[in-house]
């Protein structure tokens, strides 16, 4: 039974799509087969260990892992992960929890074509702003994992000088450190709005039916294509700020986590995450 030697745990909405376009590049990587984001941890745990070990059965002589950002904010994937894979090295992207939750409302528009305004999404999803409060969930990890298994990089300085991120995920993972993806400066999953709002919902609903039916390949073949992308409209111009007071209300919310987080990963995060700066 092959099982992953490294879980990217995530957080969403944070980089990890580009970590993993980074880890599927190398050649002594084998990420999972079928899905992009297998979710055993949290939303198939049912399936059992053997339904999950078959996405690593094709790995060889390769690094078995694979990345689910959901991990991360899941209560029980910590203690599913270390009774299954208790020796995984753990790869965790975060990000200002401001500019995440900024993110994911526009993921959230193009995936759906929610019309709704920031302050009406956080009414609509009050769990937004919880997903950034990452001490809390990575304190979860560290009570089943050992410090040492955690490798944590920040997107705002992985992006500023990806050569440094992309070799300590490498080394961190036990392949070589050395090796440059030709991916590196490419950004991934980057939000638009949706062109054909129903067809976009219709073709979300189709991929995780064949998902959940263990028919992954198919979505995959269908994405190579680059068919999903004629159903997204890009980027228009930069958007509206962010109204003051609803700023200095989530700066208010995330200060003491953000407080907790540098403790915790023994850094100063108000020299990258201006809400760091701006709660202090």
């Amino acid at each position: 039974m092959t099982l992953p030697h490294f879980l990217g745990i995530g957080a969403l909405k944070a980089g990890t799509t580009t970590l993993h376009a980074w880890l599927e590049a190398h050649p002594q990587v084998s990420l999972a087969e079928g899905r992009k984001e297998v979710m055993f941890f949290d939303r198939n745990w049912d399936r059992g260990v053997d339904w999950y070990a078959a996405h690593f059965a094709h790995a060889g002589d390769r690094v078995p892992g694979e990345v689910t950002p959901s991990y991360l904010y899941d209560p029980h994937a910590p203690a599913r992960a270390a009774s299954v894979v208790p020796h995984a090295r753990l790869l965790l992207m975060l990000r200002d929890p401001i500019a995440r939750l900024v993110s994911q409302h526009s993921f959230f528009v193009q995936e759906t074509a929610y019309s709704g305004d920031l302050r009406t999404f956080l009414v609509d999803h009050p769990n937004a702003i919880e997903r950034g409060m990452y001490a809390q969930q990575v304190r979860c990890w560290l009570d089943h994992f050992p410090r040492e298994a955690l490798l944590t990089l920040l997107l705002e300085e992985a992006s500023a000088d990806p050569e440094i991120a992309v070799a300590r995920a490498y080394a961190h993972v036990d392949v070589d450190p050395a090796f440059v993806p030709p991916n590196l400066r490419e950004r991934a999953n980057e939000s638009g709005t949706a062109r054909f709002p129903t067809l976009r919902k219709l073709g979300r609903r189709t991929a995780r039916w064949l998902y959940d039916h263990d028919l992954g390949p198919v979505v995959q073949a269908v994405k190579r294509t680059g068919a999903q992308r004629l159903l997204v409209r890009a980027k228009k111009g930069p958007k509206d700020p962010m109204p003051a007071d609803m700023r200095a209300r989530l700066t208010d919310a995330y200060a003491a986590d953000l407080a907790d987080l540098s403790k915790l990963l023994d850094r100063d995060l108000r020299q990258t995450w201006p809400t760091a700066r701006a709660g202090t």
